[in-house]
This record gives structure tokens, C-alpha cells and sequence, in this order.
């Protein structure tokens, strides 16, 4: 038997759900823009002088070559219709450009991934990413959900962020409970603002953007 609980100590590599927090710290750090443009086309990863991520235009000399969901190839598309149909190239292009990666990484910090969460009384685990790995091409996967873990209360804690004003909301389960002999209501559950990591304006864009992808992006069947 595996004695794993899914939702606090399972990690795992969440995937395209963290491109909201790369987003949201690009907006909120002033350098997104909805209708800036770029191609959807395979991403070579390559590095310069300082070891930054940089696109080059062919394979050759490339350390990793990064693309979309099923290699897809549709041109030019707007940054914000990238996030709708969930591009990794939008992402990777944006940390080669727009968004530092030590930024992006800081708001990862104040999103509190990589450090447990107490719910309920239960300690969770931590999630992972390896500080020694900062090349180019896990720098820029890290904004898609790669090259890193993370737990489910982690994530549902984050996306607090962009549902309310800005602020991270530490999650819990169990309200309370009614002791069966004293018949007495212990209390377990309250909610706990943690401080705020994005303004009210960058959460209500993101969930603007958000709404996106069920309207025009990639989920519409949802």
C-alpha cells in the first residue's frame, strides 16, 4: 500500500496550470501586454554571455527546442490568445524577453511553493525544483510547469491570488467537527490571509485572461 495523500504530500510536475503565475507576475511587473504578438513556432533555446535564455533562429547550436502542444505551428499569434490556448512557446518567449527569470522566481517565493502547508494539522510536503539546474531550458520550462513540483494545496493556495484582490488565502478542509462525547464544537478550519502577491487590477486581468480560455482558447468544450 502506498500511504500517500493526493492532495497534501502527492508532487508532482503540475504543468500548464502555472503559466497563470507567470502571467499574472508579468502583468503585475508592468511588462504584458495582451496584444504584442509573437511566433508560435518552434522555440531553440539557446544562452547568452550572462547565461539567459535566448531564441535562436535555427536548431543548430541549440541546447532544447521547446514547442507547443502536439509541435503545432500557427504563425503569429497575441500574447494573450497564447495563454488562452495554453502556449508553452508564448511562456518561453516571455521569460527570453519580458519577465526576468529571477522576478518570476521571487514570485514563486511569495506564492509560498517549495515550503509546506499545515492543513487541518496535517503537514504537507514541499514540492521541489533544483537550484543548481538554472539552465537556459529549465528556466524557461519552469514557467510552463517543468523542472519543478508542486502539491495540490500548494496550487489551490496560489490560485487564491488571482480569485480574490491579490491576496494568497491559506486553504483548509475540515471547518469543525463535534466531539461525540462532550457534544462540544471544536473548532479546526479559519481562514488565514497570508499577504497580498499580485494588486486587485493584475488579478482581475488575469481572470479576464482566464475567462479566455473557455470563450476562445483551448477548452471551450468545458
Amino acid at each position: 500500500n502506498v500511504y500517500e495523500d493526493r492532495v497534501g504530500t502527492w508532487t508532482y510536475e503540475p504543468g500548464s496550470t502555472m503559466k497563470t503565475f507567470t502571467v499574472a507576475s508579468a502583468i503585475e511587473e508592468g511588462v504584458w501586454d495582451d496584444a504584442a504578438v509573437y511566433d508560435t513556432g518552434p522555440f531553440h533555446v539557446g544562452e547568452d554571455a550572462n547565461g539567459n535564455p535566448i531564441r535562436l533562429s535555427s536548431p543548430e547550436n541549440a541546447t532544447n527546442t521547446i514547442t507547443n502542444a502536439n509541435e503545432s505551428d500557427s504563425g503569429m499569434y497575441r500574447y494573450d490568445y497564447g495563454y488562452a490556448v495554453s502556449s508553452n512557446v508564448m511562456i518561453a518567449e516571455m521569460l527570453s524577453n519580458q519577465l526576468k527569470y529571477d522576478v518570476y522566481q521571487n514570485y514563486l517565493t511569495k506564492l509560498r511553493f517549495f515550503q509546506p502547508i499545515e492543513i487541518d494539522r496535517v503537514q504537507t510536503s514541499e514540492g521541489y525544483f533544483n537550484p543548481d539546474d538554472m539552465s537556459p531550458a529549465s528556466k524557461l520550462s519552469r514557467g510552463y510547469g517543468h523542472a519543478l513540483t508542486v502539491n495540490s494545496a500548494q496550487i489551490a493556495q496560489a490560485y487564491t491570488t488571482v480569485m480574490t484582490d491579490g491576496s494568497l488565502i491559506k486553504p483548509y478542509i475540515i471547518d469543525s467537527f463535534t466531539d461525540p462525547v462532550t457534544k462540544e464544537k471544536v473548532q479546526i478550519g479559519k481562514t488565514q490571509n497570508l499577504g497580498r502577491v499580485y494588486s486587485p487590477e493584475t488579478a482581475a486581468h488575469m481572470r479576464d485572461l482566464m475567462r479566455q480560455v473557455v470563450t476562445t482558447g483551448s477548452a471551450r468544450r468545458f
